[in-house]
């Protein structure tokens, strides 16, 4: 019976499968075949077809050969020393697998795994070996093709041991959303009856159906929706899903991780985001998904954030934004993903903050905002890099007046509500800043022609405060009200910056007025303070990366504003290497992920916040990753000053 059943999985190729023929004509490497050639290597090959979460391969349990996809999804994977499993890559059709092996001639360890039911082509390796021999145009692009495999390999195994190194824990935030993704998907066309729907609904127990075309997601429907209808009495048997579907839909690729779908679901306010591939529907999330696969509770928090109609309630909640990120230090989170996650529940604070206080300015009779405004984060705020050692960053922009009384009533109501918003943050738990850059102070409030006639102003007052004054603003982000407004003054900022070498000058100049705390050889040079030794991991460590990176990006237009996506564009434009990406990656997130655990120490001690480091503390692995560190944070300082000629770098 077993015999029999493998021979209907697995069928060999004919001489007239042209459907192959083509299919394999249009794939790399195989384009760079004839089709006799192309005719010869099917002729030789199997098809075999697999169920979802069969196991294709796993390690050395198979002989040499590789795989072609042909339909569905396949997830390449390692078993790490502890038994957890990494992913390293998803192949969908087209896409060849077992590469390394096929050009090293050494057998590669890998398990692959169907995510899909899924068609895939056998191909003997020994048809390889010959192509290659006589095929220079194949073999280029195998090689190409290794290089790429090789290079994403190692990014991910670097990743992994770095994020594992620092939290002693396995990283389920690394998590790909092909992963976790529930496959197939409840569909339905637009045309489809909601009377057809709901039986949908309830043969499949879901609760969201995607309305799609040739798998091509247009809407989404819920049970939501439905019960909206019926609510409203309206007649269910002549409406259509395309009458009640949500459209646009907000989608994501299989390759984005577990926590980008979490900050998609805090940010949007939604429970479903359909999983695309090149624009083709592959599975679907759920909030459910989610919890089941961690059980956080960052999505809670959020949603009670949402619930707050006073200030009171929002200052009762602030303290569970601690235990989310206490509870993703446990759960392995890398720095990235902790600041982000971090960042989103403050900016829900910060927003329920604001519309909170606009109703509190109607009931003093100052009334409602008298003209459109964007309330900005500037600073780590504005970099979504956030610990709990960070205190406020903000500034207003509002739209122009031309009218000279209007304007100045506009700017007594803001003042009016910018001092309350500021007072409410405090007691929220978000501490004034020392240098005064808040909306409170009228430098930080403006209309949008005059936030542009103040960056030209300051790209011409190149000193000490002045400069540094600037580089907060360069931070800057819309968090709440008109975004409109601030995406103008983003594209206007973008614009005056770049190729102002004089500007960058003065700013890679200001960076190299600190130092950092290593010197030759690696020796670490702490600051002594009652017999303690101290290090300073922002001043020393990240600060001069985040600088570094925003000089960088003023200089080459980027206009991303988190550290780590101005790093990610810098190399897309090849400022630096994958390997140098990668170095810089690495550096920040252990001096970010050291800031956060000793914050999370310093708040169980009863200790004020800082940055300061005892390194007596640090056992001998820390003490190496943070010289690690702090000499990557050096060579890209030092790499600033010359590239920006600074002496003395």
């Amino acid at each position: 019976m077993e015999e029999n059943q493998g021979k209907m999985e697995e069928s060999q190729m004919k001489e007239g499968d042209q459907e192959f023929i083509e299919f394999l004509s249009q794939v790399s490497p195989f384009e760079a075949l004839d089709k006799e050639e192309i005719t010869n290597i099917l002729l030789q090959s199997s098809v075999k077809a697999y169920k979802k979460n069969e196991k294709i391969r796993h390690d050395f349990s198979t002989p040499p050969q590789l795989y072609l996809v042909i339909q569905g999804l396949l997830k390449n994977y390692l078993i790490r020393d502890d038994g957890q499993e990494m992913t390293v890559k998803f192949f969908y059709p087209g896409e060849l697998v077992g590469i390394i092996s096929a050009l090293t001639k050494e057998d590669e360890v890998f398990s692959l795994e169907a995510v899909q039911d899924s068609k895939v082509l056998i191909i003997p390796q020994s048809i390889f070996e010959r192509l290659l021999g006589r095929n220079p145009a194949f073999a280029e692009e195998m090689t190409r093709n290794m290089s790429q495999r090789l290079r994403l390999l190692y990014k991910r195994l670097q990743q992994e041991r770095s994020f594992r190194s620092i939290t002693g824990e396995s990283y389920p935030f690394g998590k790909r959303l092909g992963e976790i993704m529930v496959s197939p998907v409840i569909q339905g066309a637009k045309e489809i009856s909601l009377p057809e729907l709901a039986q949908l609904f309830q043969a499949h127990g879901v609760s969201s159906v995607l309305i799609t075309e040739n798998q091509r997601v247009l809407g989404i429907v819920t049970e939501k929706d439905l019960m909206k209808v019926i609510a409203d009495r309206k007649p269910i048997d002549s409406l259509r899903a395309a009458d009640i579907m949500s459209a646009p839909v907000i989608t994501l690729d299989s390759d984005a991780l577990f926590f980008e779908a979490l900050i998609v679901m805090m940010k949007q306010k939604i429970k479903h985001i359909p999983i695309v591939d090149r624009g083709y529907l592959v599975g679907i999330v759920t909030l459910r998904t989610l919890l089941d696969v961690r059980g956080i509770e960052v999505l809670s928090v959020v949603k009670e954030i949402e619930e707050q109609t006073t200030i009171q309630g929002l200052v009762r909640v602030k303290p569970k934004v601690s235990r989310v990120l206490e509870s993703l230090l446990s759960e392995g989170a890398g720095a990235n993903e902790i600041c982000h996650i971090i960042s989103e529940c403050n900016d829900s604070i910060v927003r329920r903050i604001l519309k909170i206080t606009e109703e509190e300015m109607a009931q003093k009779g100052y009334g409602y905002p008298p003209v459109d405004y964007c309330w900005l984060a500037m600073g780590s705020e504005g970099r979504k890099e956030q610990t709990l050692s960070t205190d406020q960053d903000n500034a207003i922009i509002y739209e122009d007046i031309d009218d000279k009384q209007l304007l100045m009533e506009t700017e007594r109501y803001f003042q009016e509500f910018s001092n309350l918003v500021v007072a409410n943050l405090e007691l929220c738990g978000f501490p004034r800043c020392q240098g005064n850059v808040m909306a409170s102070n009228p430098r930080w409030r403006n209309t949008l022609t005059g936030w542009k006639d103040e960056i030209k102003r300051w790209r011409f007052k190149l000193e000490g405060d002045e400069i540094r004054q600037f580089t907060i603003f360069l931070d800057c982000r819309g968090v709440y009200g008109n975004v409109g407004l601030y995406q103008q003054l983003r594209a206007y900022l973008t614009k005056q910056i770049t190729h102002h070498e004089i500007l960058h000058f003065h700013l890679a100049r200001d960076n190299n007025s600190f130092s950092i705390p290593i010197g030759l050889f690696g020796r670490l040079l702490p600051t002594k303070n009652e017999n303690k030794e101290q290090i300073d991991l922002k001043t020393g460590g990240v600060m001069h990366i985040v600088n570094c990176l925003r000089i960088f990006a003023a200089k080459y237009g980027v206009s991303q504003v988190t550290t780590m996506d101005r790093l990610k564009h810098l190399h897309h434009l090849s400022i630096f290497t994958g390997e140098e990406t990668h170095q810089i990656e690495s550096a920040f997130n252990i001096l970010m992920l050291m800031r956060i655990r000793l914050n999370m120490e310093q708040v169980r001690k009863g200790l004020p916040l800082s940055n300061v480091i005892d390194i007596s503390d640090l056992s001998k692995n820390e003490l190496l990753q943070l010289k690690e560190a702090l000499s990557t944070a050096k060579w890209v300082k030092q790499m600033t000053s010359r590239r920006f000629h600074v002496i003395g770098g």
